[in-house]
């Protein structure tokens, strides 16, 4: 498989072709080997700015360092190791905080407009009443209109059919 990702220069994939590599040479008891092929996966994964590449390869070389003796060499790598894994660890938990606070704004986004729309809901049903009140209303308002003009007909009527009366009820009671 090495050899198919170099040739397909797939070096993401080398570099955990090669850490693999070396944890199965560390669980064989081949140090020297394993030293070599973890040092080619740092050198690819630092170059390729994969740090949670390169912190593997740091905690692999640490231990290959310490199965061949070279405790120095194991601490330099652990510490490293440690230092590299905590930044990572710590970029990973603050982009789960900021994904989560992304989510509960969302979340909050949508509440806000559930309730907007029910509240436009609610003022349309309003504004249908208020529509349905005024139509009836100004149907009142003509009834009372045309009610007050038969009214006042009626009153002219009544007048003037008292003022027809009266000359006349004048003449029949002289006859």
């Amino acid at each position: 498989s090495i050899a198919i990702r170099e040739k397909l220069d797939m070096r993401q994939a080398l570099a955990g072709s090669l850490l693999e590599l070396g944890r199965l040479y560390l669980r064989t008891n081949r140090n020297d080997d394993a030293l070599a092929v973890l040092q080619r996966a740092l050198d690819l994964a630092t170059a390729l700015k994969a740090r949670p590449r390169v912190f593997l390869s740091h905690q692999l070389l640490s231990q290959a360092h310490e199965a061949a003796g070279d405790y120095k060499s194991a601490l330099t790598h652990f510490r490293i190791y440690q230092d590299l894994q905590q930044q990572v660890y710590s970029n990973e938990a603050n982009a789960r905080v900021k994904n989560l606070q992304v989510s509960l704004e969302v979340e909050g986004a949508e509440k806000m407009a559930a309730m907007e729309q029910e509240k436009n809901r609610e003022l349309q049903e309003k504004n249908e009443q208020l529509e349905q009140l005024l139509a009836e209303l100004s149907a009142t308002q003509s009834q009372l209109v045309h009610s007050e003009k038969m009214a006042a007909l009626g009153s002219l009527v009544a007048g003037v059919v008292h003022e027809i009366n009266t000359p006349l009820g004048v003449m029949t009671s002289a006859n």
